[in-house]
């Protein structure tokens, strides 16, 4: 197939420094080159734009996105926010009709996809039902929820979860398998739907359902995420077996004593979860120093993925990706679901980390909703940069006219510059923005 040049006023590789009066090549849905424009060399001209790689939402869960509104209200009390997730499923069409769960997946990955999303981490939840993902620009990591903290329910759900990892013919190459430069011959942009597994959170799942997760996560060399010390409530009732969420699980008849009340559960969970490939620890919000040493002594397992404006919602106290970036930690941000949050741009919670922590750099913010979040998942060998070999899957902001000579990563961020957008390539005819 014939190469395709695309030229732009400016290029955000992310991995490598931005570039003015940029070329990116094309051949066949992949990036060939990425580089400066030679004097009159023909291209297809997008104009005064910037150019980014298709951003990565590393958490979501997408059933949600039917909801006009979060659940319950601002500061509301997690346990408390739980409550009135369990009721809304209850009560929901999605809880109990294919139709109602596939129209509300369809609706989140379109506005995923709108707001220049190319890849997410979706918490895949019963019914199974991956074809409900077939958006055709939108790429998912399905992290298969595992709960059970019961024996008999833990057991029935890793039965059910062992039958569609079997019978799951859409598995790419595992993790050790793609080659580090992302040039395997099978990228293309068609999307991929990729089976990971998600032990929810320590208060749905006990240690034993979590180590199978850990076990077929390390022998598949799949991805794993869960939420980890989502909450004040969560750390109570990790250490101390008390709390509202205690009161929760025993009000729907889910309370097992021997589950929670271990003062060493932290540590337990985060040794147990390294022993995974890569693993993204969603929230973190309340980790310790000590807890935070531990996973740094597996970095190169873990990554950390914080979402932004769900944690501002709930009112908590600043979170402490100080701690992770001191030590060296990966940091992703995600922008959980509409049961919390009024929208899915994942741009909007990288603005908004951007303010909420100006001490750190804005291209880290960029970073962290591209090349680190796809690493995150596992899917960074055609997603997270505009480089050779990563599909042509760019995303574009359109420069004002009073732009810098040179914009950056903070102007880019900054509330009065444009969001980007998806760059939209008809079969014949002139590429459009979304």
């Amino acid at each position: 197939m014939p190469r395709i040049a695309y030229r732009s006023r400016w290029i955000f590789p992310v991995s490598a420094p931005p570039i003015e009066n940029g070329i990116v090549e094309t051949q066949a849905g992949r990036i060939v080159d990425v580089r400066a424009a030679h004097r009159g060399e023909p291209a297809i001209d997008l104009g005064e734009v910037a150019l980014l790689p298709a951003l990565v939402n590393a958490h979501t869960h997408l059933e949600f996105s039917s909801l006009e509104r979060p659940l319950g209200r601002p500061g509301i009390g997690f346990a408390d926010w739980i409550a009135e997730v369990v009721a809304w499923k209850r009560r929901s069409p999605v809880e109990g009709s294919s139709l109602a769960k596939r129209l509300s997946i369809a609706a989140g990955s379109s506005e995923s996809w709108r707001f220049g999303v190319g890849a997410v981490g979706e918490i895949a939840t019963e019914p199974w039902e991956p074809d409900v993902y077939d958006h055709p620009m939108l790429s998912c990591v399905l992290f298969h929820e595992l709960l059970g903290l019961a024996p008999e329910r833990a057991a029935a759900a890793w039965e059910r979860f062992s039958e569609i990892a079997e019978s799951d013919a859409s598995l790419r190459p595992s993790i050790d398998e793609v080659p580090a430069d992302g040039s395997s011959a099978s990228v293309t942009t068609a999307p991929l739907h990729e089976l990971g597994v998600s032990p929810h959170a320590p208060y749905t799942v006990g240690l034993e359902q979590t180590k199978r997760g850990v076990e077929w996560a390390a022998s598949r060399r799949r991805p794993l995420a869960m939420h980890v010390a989502e909450s004040i409530d969560e750390r109570e009732l990790m250490t101390e077996g008390t709390g509202p969420l205690r009161e929760l699980l025993e009000r729907v008849g889910a309370w097992v004593p021997q589950a929670f009340g271990r003062r060493d559960g932290w540590r337990a969970l985060l040794t147990l979860l390294s022993g995974a490939p890569r693993v993204a620890l969603v929230h973190a919000n309340f980790l310790s120093p000590d807890e935070f040493d531990l996973v740094a002594t597996h970095r190169d397992h873990f990554t950390i993925v914080h979402c932004p404006r769900t944690h501002a919602f709930f009112g908590h106290a600043r979170h402490p990706v100080d701690q992770a970036l001191q030590r060296g930690i990966p940091l992703a941000l995600g922008t959980d679901s509409r049961a919390s949050n009024p929208d899915l741009s994942i741009w909007r919670e990288a603005r908004h980390a951007a303010m909420r922590h100006p001490q750190h750099a804005a291209h880290g913010w960029i970073d962290s909703i591209t090349t680190t979040a796809a690493a995150a998942i596992g899917v960074a060998d055609r997603f997270g940069s505009l480089a050779a070999g990563r599909s042509w899957l760019p995303c574009v902001i359109e420069l004002p006219r009073d732009a810098p000579d040179r914009p950056n990563a903070e102007f880019l961020l900054q509330e009065s510059t444009a969001e980007p957008r998806p760059l939209i390539e008809p079969p014949s005819g002139m590429p459009r923005f979304a």
